[in-house]
């Protein structure tokens, strides 16, 4: 699927990233898992169709350092729809 994100927020406290989809086709939050450095994350993000402009939040265990190479995976595909080094050194 064609789709484009942006990450919002990223809340080292509670181990949460926000992220906005920015464009594209509506996708299934079911099919779509976090990365964190390679670690699939056991939940997937969820909430049924993800349309353009919504918002939504995805849980993460701690990275190994302050940054990590964050991925939204397709399930159904395998392919990552979406890759990002985010910052985790501050709350």
């Amino acid at each position: 699927p064609q789709a484009s994100f942006d990450v919002q927020n990223v809340n080292t406290t509670d181990g949460n990233i926000t992220f906005a989809k920015t464009g594209g086709q509506t996708i299934n939050g079911d099919d779509l898992t976090l990365a964190v450095d390679g670690q699939r994350e056991d939940n997937p993000i969820g909430g049924g169709n993800w349309q353009s402009g919504e918002s939504r939040n995805a849980s993460y265990s701690s990275p190994s350092g302050d940054t990590a190479t964050v991925r939204i995976i397709h399930d159904p595909s395998g392919n990552a729809i979406f890759e990002e080094e985010i910052d985790f050194s501050s709350p």
